[in-house]
C-alpha cells in the first residue's frame, strides 16, 4: 500500500489561524506553543513551515530567517528524523542563501542524515502521565514518599494550625502573590549561588501567560506565604514553571508537598499529564516523573558551509561543553564535594564581577 502523499506548504511572516491549535495537537509542550512564542520570542517577520497527509498536518514549524541562519523556535518537541529530513530539504531548496539551520531543543534521531550537523543535550523535561485521581497517584509514590508527604503535612498543621492553601486560575491569579512567589525562587537559587534566569520582562510575561493560561498555588500560614506553585496549561497538559518554599519552613517538607497538592489538582481539573521541566532533581522521579532528553541541533547545506560558519560551530561546541559542566556540577553525588563547591563559587564570582 502506498503512503499518502505528503504537501508542503510555506507561509511568508504570517501566522494562519491553524497555527496554534494544530502546535498544541501535534506536540503537547508549551515551549512549543503559540502563547509562549508570542510571549517570548519575536514573531513579526515568523513564517510557518506545514507538512501534510491526507488534509491533517504531520509538521508545524515556525521559523525565522536572520542572514544565512534560519532558527527554528518549536522547543522540547519530538520529531522523527525522517520529518527533519524532509523540512531541511524544503529550506534548503527554498532559500539557496541559507546556509544552517537550527533547533533550540529537539527530539529526534538522525540515522543516516545526509547533511552534516552538530547535536549536543540541551535540556531535559520530566512528564507524569497522570491517572484518573489523585488517590491512583498517591498510591503509585514510593512508600517513603507518601510516608513523608503524610508525615511532614500532619506535622506542620499541628505546629501551625493556620494553615492553608489555594489554588486560583487565569484572571483569579493576583500579581502580588503571583510575584512573592517569584521571589521565594528567586531568593532560594541565590543561597544555591546560582543564576535566577527571569529577568523583569521574562516575569512580565510569565504573569500575561498565567492571566490566561494559567494556575497558582497558594500556601500560607495565616496570611503569611510559606510556599506556592505556578503551571501553565495548554490543552490538557500541565507545565511546571515555579516551585518555591520559604526556607523558615524547609523542615516541613514544603517545598515537596506543595508540588505534591499542584500535581494532585491538575488531576482533578483533567490533566493527563504534568510537565517538571528542566534540571535534574532527585524528587522529580520521586514525584513519578519520568525524565525525556532535548538536544540542540545545528545542519549544515555542507561540509563547505559548515567551514564557512566556523563561528556558529564553534559556538555551538561551546555550548554542549557548558551543558557538560552544568550536569557535572548538578550531579548528585558530587553536590557537596570541594571541587564543586570551588567550581560553583567561582562561577558565582565571575557572574557577580561581570554584572557590576
Amino acid at each position: 500500500m502506498c503512503s499518502p502523499e505528503v504537501t508542503i506548504a510555506c507561509y511568508e511572516k504570517e501566522l494562519p489561524a491553524f497555527v496554534g491549535p494544530e502546535l498544541i495537537r501535534l506536540y503537547r509542550n508549551f515551549y512549543s506553543s503559540l502563547p509562549f512564542m508570542q510571549t517570548f520570542r519575536k514573531l513579526d517577520d515568523a513564517c510557518v513551515y506545514e507538512a501534510s497527509s491526507a488534509g491533517q498536518s504531520i509538521a508545524v514549524l515556525v521559523f525565522r530567517k536572520e542572514g544565512r541562519m534560519i532558527k527554528v523556535l518549536n522547543e522540547l518537541m519530538s520529531m522523527s528524523g525522517e520529518e527533519v529530513r524532509r523540512f531541511v530539504e524544503y529550506i534548503f531548496q527554498r532559500y539557496p542563501m541559507t546556509q544552517v539551520i537550527s533547533f533550540p531543543a529537539i527530539r529526534t534521531t538522525l540515522s543516516g542524515f545526509s547533511y552534516p550537523f552538530q547535536q549536543h543535550n540541551e535540556k531535559e523535561d520530566y512528564v507524569i502521565t497522570l491517572p484518573s485521581t489523585p488517590e491512583e497517584y498517591g498510591a503509585a509514590l514510593g512508600k517513603h514518599t507518601r510516608h513523608n508527604l503524610r508525615r511532614y503535612t500532619n506535622r506542620l498543621i499541628e505546629t501551625h494550625p493556620t494553615f492553608n492553601y489555594q489554588f486560583h486560575e487565569n484572571g483569579n491569579i493576583n500579581e502580588e502573590q503571583f510575584r512573592a512567589i517569584v521571589a521565594l525562587n528567586r531568593e532560594r537559587i541565590a543561597q544555591k549561588k546560582k543564576r535566577f534566569s527571569l529577568d523583569a520582562g521574562a516575569l512580565d510575561g510569565m504573569l500575561r501567560i498565567a492571566k490566561k493560561h494559567g494556575m497558582m498555588n497558594v500556601m500560607q500560614i495565616g496570611s503569611r506565604l510559606c510556599a506556592g506553585s505556578i503551571c501553565f496549561r495548554i490543552g490538557s497538559e500541565y507545565f511546571g514553571v515555579v516551585n518555591s518554599f520559604d526556607p523558615q519552613y524547609d523542615s516541613f517538607f514544603l517545598g515537596m508537598t506543595c508540588y505534591y497538592q499542584t500535581i494532585c489538582e491538575s488531576i482533578r481539573r483533567g490533566g493527563t499529564r504534568f510537565h517538571m521541566a528542566w534540571d535534574r532533581y532527585d524528587y522529580k522521579t520521586r514525584l513519578q516523573g519520568v525524565r525525556e532528553d532535548f538536544d540542540r541541533l545545528v545542519i549544515y547545506r555542507s561540509r563547505l558551509h559548515q567551514a564557512r560558519n566556523a563561528g556558529t560551530v564553534a559556538a555551538t561546541a561551546l555550548a554542549a561543553r557548558k551543558r557538560q559542566l552544568k550536569l557535572w556540577l548538578n550531579d548528585p553525588a558530587r553536590q557537596n564535594s570541594l571541587l564543586t563547591r570551588i567550581v560553583t563559587n567561582g562561577l558565582h564570582t565571575l557572574r557577580t564581577w561581570k554584572g557590576n
